[in-house]
């Protein structure tokens, strides 16, 4: 059974980072066409893109959590870089979860504000 562990690690690595790379794909095409639109104007980033920027934070902390793993008895370095890649997958999830939140708050307000008075 141990021989397959470090297969399963490495297969979830390549899988962490292929959905990596996809959403950074979308990303820039989002940024591209926003630059297009906005020639000229200041860009503000919007909520989507720091949405997909914390789950490409997440999946890249993941999979440097995954790779050095194994490592953790043998080497101090990697022991200390494991530990913050879960420390900034820590803080990459509450930012995502905290760019859902405000957006659920707006949209309760706006359906707040709709009823009407009795």
């Amino acid at each position: 059974m141990a021989p397959f562990i470090p297969i399963a690690c490495g297969l979830a690595t390549v899988l962490t980072c292929a959905l990596a790379v996809e959403t950074g794909k979308r990303t820039q095409k989002t940024i591209q066409q926003r630059k297009r639109r906005n020639a000229g104007k200041k860009i503000k980033i919007d909520r989507e893109i720091k949405k997909e920027f914390a789950k490409i934070t997440m999946t890249a902390s993941l999979g440097v959590a995954v790779i050095t793993a194994p490592f953790l008895k043998r080497n101090k370095t990697l022991k200390n870089i494991h530990t913050g890649a879960g420390v900034l997958l820590v803080g990459s999830a509450l930012w995502h979860q905290f760019l859902y939140q405000s957006e659920k708050k707006s949209q309760k307000e706006l359906l707040l504000s709709d009823k009407p008075e009795v």
